[in-house]
Order: C-alpha cells, then sequence, then structure tokens
C-alpha cells in the first residue's frame, strides 16, 4: 500500500470473526512474515507494493503461455506471492503509521492492475485460437462484473466494522475519499460502485442505534457468517479459478463462471442479506425499549 502522512480518519482493520479462512490461516500468516522482516531490514511499505504488482503481472507474463503446465504452475505461484505482498504492505503502513487514503486508492489500483493484466491475456489468448475481437467484449463484461461484485464484498467488510465503532458511513468513507485536500476521482468511482450494491436500508443499523452497546455489539457479531458468505467472491478464489481455467485451457470457461455463477452468487447473497437484515430489524424494532 503507497503510502502519505497518517491521517486521523478512522482505519478499516481485519477483525478476524469475518476474515476468511484462506487468509486467515494462510495468506495473512505468510503477509505476517514479511512485515516482520520488512520492519528488521528497513523496507517500505512502497517497496512491498511494488514488489507484488511486479509478481501479479509476471503471473499474466506466465498465463500468457497457457496451457503448458510449467507456465501456469508458475503463474499461480506468482498470484499467491502476489496476495501475500499485497496483504503485507498494507500491514506495515499500519505498523509504520504509514496508512492512508492515497494507500488504499493505490492498492486498489494495483488488484485491478493485476486481474486487468490476466484478463487481457486470457483475451489475447481467445483471439489466437480463433476466437476473434468479440472475445473482448466478453473479458470487458467479466471485468465490469468482477468490479462490482469485489466492491459488495468489501462494503461488507466495512458495514461489519463501521456497526461495531458505531459509526455511519459519511464518518469512515469521507476521509477516505480525499488525497491531499482533493477529491479522488479513483476513490469516488469506487465508492460509487459500493454503493451500487450495498443492498440498501432495511432499518437494521437505526434500531442498532437504540440498544444498549454491549448488546448491539452481539448482534453485529451475529451478522458476521453472512459477511464471511460474501467472500466467496473474493480475490483467492477466483486466482483459484484462474489456475484451473488455465490448466484445462479453457480461459473462456473462467470469464462465463465470473458473469454466471459469481453474478448469481451475488444476487443470491443480496437477497439473504435482505431477509436477514428485514428481519433482525423487525425484532428489535418489536422489543422493549432498553
Amino acid at each position: 500500500m503507497l503510502s502519505e502522512d497518517a491521517h486521523s480518519t478512522p482505519q478499516y482493520g481485519r477483525p478476524v470473526e469475518i476474515e476468511e479462512a484462506s487468509n486467515y490461516y494462510c495468506i495473512h500468516r505468510l503477509a505476517n512474515v514479511v512485515v516482520s522482516m520488512s520492519l528488521k531490514v528497513g523496507v517500505s511499505p512502497n517497496a512491498i507494493s511494488l514488489a507484488g504488482l511486479f509478481c501479479g503481472l509476471a503471473a499474466a507474463y506466465c498465463y500468457y503461455h497457457l496451457p503448458q503446465p510449467q507456465f501456469v504452475l508458475a503463474g499461480f505461484a506468482l498470484m499467491i506471492g502476489w496476495h501475500i505482498l499485497d496483504g503485507a504492505d498494507g500491514r506495515l503502513a499500519r505498523a509504520t503509521g504509514k496508512a492512508s487514503a492515497f494507500g488504499r486508492i493505490i492498492d486498489g489500483v494495483c488488484d485491478h492492475l493485476v486481474f486487468g493484466a490476466v484478463y487481457i491475456v486470457f483475451a489475447l489468448h481467445l483471439m489466437e485460437t480463433g476466437r476473434g475481437l468479440s472475445s473482448w467484449w466478453l473479458v470487458l463484461a467479466a471485468g465490469l462484473s468482477h468490479a462490482v461484485q469485489a466492491a459488495g464484498y468489501e462494503e461488507r467488510r466495512q458495514k461489519y466494522q463501521r456497526r461495531l465503532k458505531q459509526l455511519d458511513r459519511g464518518q469512515m468513507q469521507g476521509g477516505l475519499l480525499h488525497v491531499r485536500g482533493r477529491k479522488s476521482v479513483l476513490a469516488t468511482i469506487y465508492d460509487f460502485a459500493q454503493k451500487l450494491v450495498s443492498g440498501g436500508d432495511y432499518g437494521l443499523d437505526d434500531a442498532l442505534v437504540a440498544q444498549k452497546k454491549d448488546d448491539a455489539r452481539e448482534i453485529i457479531r451475529g451478522t458476521a457468517p453472512m459477511v464471511r458468505a460474501w467472500a466467496i467472491l473474493n480475490a483467492n478464489n477466483r486466482t483459484f479459478l484462474i489456475f484451473i481455467f488455465a490448466y484445462m485451457g479453457k480461459p473462456a470457461l473462467y470469464f462465463m463462471f465470473e458473469l454466471t455463477v459469481f453474478n448469481a452468487v451475488m444476487l443470491g447473497l443480496l437477497f439473504a442479506e435482505r431477509c436477514q437484515e428485514s428481519s433482525l430489524s423487525a425484532r428489535l424494532s418489536a422489543s422493549p425499549d432498553p
């Protein structure tokens, strides 16, 4: 995560109860090793970010040679390396007091650059194997779906943390949309995507305000399984699927999976979330005042 001077805006973290299993048991533990080593030798968060981006772009180069097994395996290993460094840069920035809105923006840009590079490589492969220019429409549609789904997942993680801190969206997000006093276009676009799939207001936040602090926290923590369910749409699962379909030599199937299965999952999660939050809101509103 590239950084500038830290500011007083409340920061998002990674509560254990909503952490996805592959991150908790593997990626973030390895990221902690990188952070520990970086602190000892004085490596900056910027350097970690650039190393991660290099791993991601190198992975795309390897995937260009699909379905040759040695290149596909190398591409998968390099993308795992990118995930580890992507987790390490933010942790290192926070550990050194350099976390910032600018860093969050660049971190997100790097994420999309890595997946974008892989998607472009897949598109080139499709063209070279006779799919023609129409492949680019498939890739563009899948890329847009990916961006919206990723924004939806991140919004759930952030909403969970805002509720625990008893802060509204404006209090947390406001400072993350500005860099050096100016509103960031990239951050604003991403924030818009998050709002687009936020699921709307089902009255739960207002109902939580009326609860005692400890009671509200218990109710919020009860929604953690729903937040974890959204992790189906996270980058780790895409990395694994990219490897599988690249190994099969069928990148078009990956894009179709993205467009059909992942979008169906997102719609299902939106419906399940609406049912959960509406039910909790109704139950809390009907209960006696604390």
